[in-house]
């Protein structure tokens, strides 16, 4: 449920459906832009990880990725399901476990996409321009070859370019998206927009709040695996509670950010929490590499898989714990 763009740190993280405690990571190779992967621990265990993959595809064709890609990895009709843009045609496509156009064809110049499923039904959201040159999100089940394209009909300005998020709480999908247009930074607010409902609920007091252009990642734990002992302020009659992560500058540092909104059944919009620095010390991340969520309730922590910035780690992919639940002082800010 979270999507990376190529042309910099290019990778979605999911727990093994096999074993829980091991994380898959699919990701794009650096320089080739074909489809590699690894496996961590849940833990973040400190080690070396192998990413295996096609390095050569001149030797050995393979799927190639556009720059930039997003890439999504879904569970769902038994196994993980990864899908990206190729750099032919700009189609969406299946690249794992085996190579596939999704049908019917899904074009997306941009290349950011982003998925969610029910477990059964898998949904994958992209952007696109429509015949009156506005930017619209366009979707599909693409687990039903017999599905068309269709349009979200949202009603606020989209940011041409925007990073896009999706969770499902259970009852319906929800799409994450920035706001606004090039060069009027004062709309560029995330916003969770309901596809039943087909309403959006803002994230953020203001543009301050995110950087533009923003990788999006998000995770959501429904309400039996949260554990009220630990997360004291949990809405005992919600569906459960999607955290939402991107990228702030604060003082030239590009810094994670998260808010949360506890989701209730049948809601037409929902509420988050005030954004909120990750961590007592802040988290440096590259301001347009993937934001991949993992959700852990034995620890009661999201598993952040970030790229980190600072020198040597241009293309290495980290994990941060962040705990479900900030003790109010945290909250507040003081």
């Amino acid at each position: 449920m979270s999507a990376a763009a190529t042309s910099a740190t290019s990778f979605a993280a999911i727990l093994n459906p096999l074993n829980n405690e091991r994380v898959q990571i699919f990701r794009a190779f650096p320089k080739t832009l074909t489809v590699g992967y690894e496996q961590r621990p849940i833990s973040g265990q400190a080690g070396t990880y192998i990413t295996r993959g096609n390095a050569d595809p001149v030797k050995v064709p393979s799927a190639v990725l556009s720059a930039p890609s997003s890439i999504v990895a879904l569970q769902y009709d038994d196994t993980v399901n990864v899908y990206g843009v190729t750099a032919k045609e700009k189609l969406v496509s299946l690249v794992s476990p085996i190579v596939e156009p999704v049908s019917p064809p899904m074009k997306s110049n941009t290349g950011y996409i982003a998925g969610c499923t029910n477990g059964t039904n898998a949904y994958i959201y992209f952007q696109q321009v429509d015949a009156d040159n506005k930017v619209v999100i366009s979707f599909s089940d693409v687990s039903d070859p017999d599905s068309n394209n269709e349009t979200l009909p949202i009603t606020t300005s989209i940011l041409p370019n925007t990073w896009l998020g999706s969770f499902w709480d259970g009852e319906r999908a929800w799409v994450l998206y920035q706001e606004g247009k090039v060069g009027e930074a004062s709309s560029s607010r995330l916003q969770a927009y309901n596809t039943d409902a087909q309403t959006s609920s803002p994230l953020g007091k203001a543009a301050k709040d995110f950087i533009d252009h923003t990788p999006i990642g998000c995770g959501f734990v429904s309400a039996e695996n949260i554990d009220r002992n630990v997360v004291q302020d949990f809405t005992s009659t919600a569906l459960g509670r999607v955290y939402v992560y991107w990228v702030n500058d604060i003082n030239g540092k590009k810094t994670l950010y998260r808010s949360h909104s506890d989701i209730s059944s049948g809601a037409i919009q929902t509420t988050f929490s005030d954004p909120v620095q990750v961590g007592q010390q802040a988290v440096g991340v590259q301001e347009a590499a993937q934001i991949s969520v993992v959700v852990d309730k034995n620890t009661q922590q999201n598993r952040v898989y970030i790229a980190r910035s600072g020198s040597g780690e241009k293309d290495k992919i980290s994990m941060y714990a962040d705990n479900f639940y900030y003790a109010k002082k945290k909250e507040d800010g003081k």
